[in-house]
């Protein structure tokens, strides 16, 4: 889904805050400035609309130069995969609202 969302993606003792879109339950891209290392593995922690952080671990797939990465996530836990399914469900709701 296109809704987008406020995400931290953290590499180590390094982080970026950007927007994610195209949130899905295998991946989303992350639109930022900066480019991201292939492959490359992160945190990714993103905001929901309760305003609590969920977080999950996540691989950089693709880059699109200056305009942001794929996001793919790995290896979640069952507690991962039901935040990240309330994510879709409110990105695809949003989407309904929206457009």
């Amino acid at each position: 889904m296109s809704a987008n969302m406020l995400v931290v993606l953290r590499d180590g003792a390094k982080s970026c805050r950007a927007s994610a879109r195209d949130i899905s339950e295998t991946g989303c891209f992350v639109e930022a400035d900066d480019d991201a290392n292939l492959p490359s593995t992160h945190t990714l922690a993103i905001l929901s609309p309760s305003g609590t952080w969920v977080e999950m671990p996540a691989s950089v797939v693709r880059n699109a130069s200056g305009k942001g990465f794929g996001i793919k996530f790995e290896a979640l836990s069952e507690t991962e995969r039901i935040a990240l399914q309330y994510l879709v469900e409110y990105a695809e709701v949003s989407d309904d609202a929206t457009g």
